[in-house]
């Protein structure tokens, strides 16, 4: 349920914006992040503090600041919500898109989604799938009496919520054997720490499974400075340079990569399509691929771990 008084704490806007989606758009960059994410253009978003000159705002306030620029919003221009991680500041989101539908915006989600059905159209990775084949193929690694650990990012989150739901479907009856979920909130140096904790508490332990790039970059720091890459099994979701180095020390056995480029495109793309009165798929699933040391210098695989290569 919305809240009517819901406020936001906003980094900054931008008024005449060209490069966060179709046409001239009204950009606004809320606070707070809890994901850290490597290549993060707005690192100075993440604290969810008013140090940067943030200020709180209502939704009225904001959409009404938004509006006055509609005018310019030609050739399919329009409102981007960008962060920090918006999807933080769930109740002020969901009043401020009910609101702007109201005027007539149409809403597209793009790596995100909410379970109140306000958007037009939403392009994502299916991350019960992600999971799902991570699942399945960590089952192949192991056998049916190993013990499996999961380290996660941020408990809650939906990403982590269906990323687990869908290794769990994967492992099918090995899903038994797991012994242990832990949350790193998306903090190498946290998931460092548990995955050290996780193997003296499990000596027996033979495979860590990684829940983004934070926890699986951090598992696999671990388990490489135990010298126990032999031992256990390390799988993940998302890939960076680090991730790369891991699988080719073969510490890393397999990672499942999210196709974000196509992500982003397909966004923009059917977002036009939507505005130019074209019929869309209300959700399209952007995709993702299992990366593996036998098979990440295939052509393919290649342009999907070195996008700009």
């Amino acid at each position: 349920m919305s809240n009517k008084n819901a406020m936001a704490l906003v980094h900054s806007t931008e008024s005449f914006g060209s490069v966060d989606g179709p046409g001239v758009r009204f950009i606004v960059f809320l606070q707070g992040c809890p994901l850290r994410c490597q290549f993060c253009h707005n690192p100075d978003t993440w604290k969810m503090t008013e140090e940067n000159g943030a200020v709180w705002k209502s939704a009225d306030a904001l959409l009404n600041q938004a509006l006055r620029y509609r005018p310019y919003w030609k050739n399919g221009g329009g409102i981007t919500v960008s962060g920090g991680e918006p999807l933080l500041q769930i109740d002020f989101m969901l009043e401020f898109f009910k609101k702007a539908k109201e005027k007539g915006i149409r809403i597209t989600y793009i790596d995100s989604y909410t379970k109140e059905e306000l958007q037009d159209l939403t392009v994502a990775t299916d991350n019960v799938n992600a999971g799902r084949m991570l699942g399945e193929y960590a089952r192949k690694l192991i056998d049916k009496d190993s013990k499996i650990a999961i380290v996660s990012h941020v408990k809650g989150v939906s990403t982590a919520v269906e990323r687990e739901q869908g290794f769990r479907e994967g492992l099918g009856d090995y899903a038994d054997n797991i012994v242990d979920i832990v949350y790193c909130n998306s903090l190498y140096e946290k998931s460092y720490e548990l995955a050290q904790e996780l193997m003296r508490k499990y000596p027996d332990l033979e495979l860590i499974a990684g829940m983004n790039e934070y926890s699986a970059v951090g598992v696999g720091r671990a388990v490489s400075d135990a010298g126990a890459k032999d031992k256990i099994a390390v799988v993940g979701v998302d890939c960076s340079q680090e991730a790369i180095n891991l699988m080719e020390m073969g510490v890393y056995k397999g990672i499942i990569v999210q196709k974000a480029f196509r992500m982003g495109y397909i966004g923009v793309e059917e977002t036009i399509h939507m505005l130019n009165g074209d019929a869309v798929e209300k959700n399209i699933d952007s995709g993702c691929e299992l990366v593996t040391p036998e098979n990440m210098y295939n052509s393919d695989i290649e342009r999907l771990i070195f996008p700009f290569s």
